[in-house]
């Protein structure tokens, strides 16, 4: 799969405007053409920069009974550490992504991975920690199943 990012994207732009002004200069394109042609190709660039996964600005809320809710804004890289009943639980925020990488929890396997669209949550249920995500839907037109509907949204045992 090609990359999607801003150095292709603006390798891209270059092109366009390399071929506009060859155009210009030849006769063929007037102007006006060329301007609404740069216009276009900006727009384009900025509508496909604020869709790309990497522009959406999440923000991760850990609840934990020690400290109540927790903000950690995306990009806000580091370890956070929140207390539970069991002990302690140890966070990662790195760029746009979230984990639990260390918890006292018995089955560990249940929160592991990262999370970075808005709706996914880690939960460790004996430590009574929380970790989600908030921020502008990110699932490309596909919804999450909403509270209340039949569709199944978690694993018991």
């Amino acid at each position: 799969m090609a990359s999607r990012g801003p150095g292709r994207q603006r390798g891209l732009l270059a092109s366009v405007l390399l071929l506009g002004n060859r155009a210009l200069h030849a006769g063929g394109l007037k102007l006006a053409d060329a301007i609404l042609l740069v216009v276009l190709v900006a727009v384009a660039f900025l509508a496909s920069a604020a869709s790309s996964p990497g522009g959406v600005p999440v923000t991760f809320v850990v609840e934990a009974p020690g400290e109540g809710t927790v903000l950690l804004p995306a990009g806000q890289d580091g370890l956070y550490f929140f207390s539970g009943p069991l002990g302690r639980t140890a966070v990662e925020v790195a760029g746009t992504s979230a984990r639990i990488v260390e918890s006292p929890c018995p089955e560990p396997s249940h929160h592991s991975g990262w999370v970075d669209e808005p709706g996914e949550c880690l939960i460790c249920l004996p430590n009574r920690i929380v970790l989600r995500v908030e921020g502008p839907s990110g699932t490309g037109g596909q919804e999450r199943p909403s509270a209340g509907s039949d569709a199944v949204d978690a694993e018991t045992h």
